[in-house]
C-alpha cells in the first residue's frame, strides 16, 4: 500500500493531489540510480492526463500505507491548500 501525492503554487495558491496505489514485487535493475519503486496505479492515464494539464511536473512524494483521506483533511481543513482530485 502507498498514497502518491504532490502540491504546485499557482496564481498564489497551493494545489495538493493524492492518490491510492499498490507496490509490486517487480525488480529495479541494479543500474538504477536513485530511489526507485514499482507500483501499480489504478486508472494511471486519466491520472497523468489530468496531471499534465493540471500542471502538476512529473515527481510525486510516496508514502508507505494508504493516507488519502487523511492528507486531504490536513491539507484542506488545516492548511487552507486547495483539493485536485484526480481520482475520477
Amino acid at each position: 500500500m502507498l498514497t502518491l501525492s504532490n502540491c504546485q503554487t499557482k496564481d498564489g495558491k497551493i494545489l495538493v493531489y493524492a492518490s491510492k496505489a499498490e507496490f509490486t514485487d517487480d525488480p529495479i535493475e541494479e543500474a538504477f540510480f536513485g530511489c526507485g519503486g514499482v507500483c501499480e496505479i489504478p486508472d494511471m492515464q486519466e491520472k497523468m492526463i489530468r496531471l499534465a494539464r493540471g500542471g502538476f511536473k512529473h515527481h510525486t512524494s510516496v508514502g508507505a500505507g494508504h493516507m488519502k483521506e487523511i492528507l486531504k483533511e490536513a491539507f484542506t481543513t488545516y492548511l487552507g491548500y486547495d483539493w485536485v482530485e484526480i481520482d475520477g
